[in-house]
Parts: structure tokens; C-alpha cells; sequence
């Protein structure tokens, strides 16, 4: 039996894994270098969860910045600070307050880094694999247990709450 789809479809609606978006470069290696090291503060490893930055969620931000300005500008502002403050050459401790003083000086910096690098990092499949977060529902839909009617036991005995008209 072949998988059949009701009318004309996209690709991208039949197909389990979406096509690759193929961005153009928008950091240099530097750049990325302090990217990780944020991420790396932003999310850091844990006994069985790995760093942000370790999973290359830069590349996740750095596909988001080339397809988004005004998030290229504010994150490439963020970066420059970073490197004003030669963020991979200071310990942990300095790293969080460079990244609390760019917080209290421009909320947008760090909402904009912290926004993307979670999206980048919860939808991570290792990440998700290690949360045991299942597949989407669609295409492939989930399978579910048998229903239980013993569920509806105390609904069924309720006395009804509308009145005949």
C-alpha cells in the first residue's frame, strides 16, 4: 500500500523532514567563537544535558540572523559587545556579569540572544532525544493507547445540569 495525499501538496507537508534551509553566512569564526562561549553561559552543560553552544546552536542563530535584519542587527551590536569585553578571555564569573551589564544597558541584546538560543537548543533533536520529547503528531501521527471507558464513569453519573425544553 502507497502513502496517498488528498490534492496537491508541498513538499515540505508530505515529507517527515522539512528541506534544508541553505543561508548565507553571516558571522565570521571569531564571531561564532563568542557566540558559543555566550550560549555556553546562557545554557550551560549539565550532568546529562549538553552546553548550548557545544550543540551549535550559534549555527540555529546564525541561520535566523541571515534571513531576519533587524535580528542580524541587533545580535551583530551584541556580539560586538561581547568582544569589546573580550568575553572568551575572562572567567565564568566575569562572563555572567558582561552578560547582566549588557541585560540592564540593552534589554534587547540579551532577549534577542536568549529567545533564539532556547528555540535553537529545545528543538535540538539530541536535546529533545535526551527530554525523550516524542516525534510531532503530524505526518506520521501518534499511536495511543486503546481508550478507556471506565473514564467516564463519574460523567455518566453525574445528574445532568441543563434543563429539558
Amino acid at each position: 500500500m502507497t502513502d496517498q495525499v488528498a490534492g496537491p501538496q508541498v513538499e515540505a507537508a508530505v515529507t517527515p523532514v522539512p528541506p534544508q534551509v541553505v543561508a548565507q553566512p553571516v558571522l565570521s569564526e571569531e564571531q561564532h567563537e563568542l557566540v558559543r562561549a555566550a550560549l555556553n553561559r546562557i545554557i550551560p552543560a549539565s550532568e546529562n544535558m549538553p552546553a548550548a553552544g557545544d550543540l551549535e546552536v550559534g549555527s540555529f542563530i546564525e541561520r535566523s540572523m541571515s534571513t531576519t535584519p533587524s535580528l542580524r542587527r541587533i545580535l551583530l551590536d551584541c556580539i560586538a559587545e561581547l568582544a569589546i569585553a573580550r568575553f572568551r578571555e575572562i572567567s565564568a564569573r566575569d562572563q555572567t556579569a558582561v552578560l547582566q551589564r549588557l541585560q540592564a544597558e540593552n534589554p534587547d541584546f540579551l532577549v534577542a540572544l536568549v529567545e533564539h538560543t532556547y528555540r535553537g537548543y529545545y528543538t535540538h533533536p539530541d536535546v529533545l532525544s535526551k527530554l525523550e520529547y516524542g516525534p510531532p503528531p503530524q505526518p506520521s501521527g501518534r499511536v495511543l493507547p486503546p481508550f478507556d471507558l471506565e473514564l467516564l464513569a463519574f460523567q455518566r453519573a453525574r445528574q445532568p445540569f441543563w434543563r429539558h425544553a
